[in-house]
């Protein structure tokens, strides 16, 4: 990812954050609904698993049968979200719990929304229009990159 892009992909989320902090102030989002995390300034699937998003009281990542706090995993590659409980193993069902894995699913599908351009950068030799100058460095070593 270039610098360009880091900084582009930065604006964004700064975007998202500063639309969703102003929505919410308005009654019109639920905090439990922000693909973005005021607190960590990330995307939410990038720091739900961090213990400040364990909400016992209404069941946000939390097992009441075992009374502690539930394992999240986001996959940013193969794009999957799973919880557990790391005590009884059980997957949640509850609101909260599924609630959870939707806005993830939702943050990271924003996350790759946003980043998409970097990606979809064309290497020396490729077909097709470039979404952004791309700085060539030299072919890769790698036959199978």
């Amino acid at each position: 990812m270039s610098v360009t892009s880091i900084h582009r992909a930065a604006e964004q989320l700064d975007a998202v954050l500063d639309r969703e902090d102003r929505d919410e102030e308005l009654g019109q989002l639920s905090p439990h609904e922000r693909l973005s995390c005021p607190v960590h300034r990330r995307w939410v699937h990038q720091c739900v698993s961090s213990p400040l998003h364990v909400i016992p009281v209404t069941g946000h990542r939390w097992c009441r049968r075992c009374e502690c706090a539930q394992l999240i995993a986001v996959d940013e590659i193969s794009g999957t979200v799973s919880m557990s409980c790391p005590s009884c193993g059980e997957v949640p069902t509850t609101l909260p719990s599924r609630q959870i894995m939707r806005t993830c699913r939702a943050s990271l599908a924003a996350w790759r929304l946003h980043r998409a351009p970097a990606r979809t950068r064309n290497q020396p030799g490729e077909q097709g229009q470039s979404t952004e100058p791309a700085l060539f460095t030299g072919y890769s070593a790698c036959s199978a990159c």
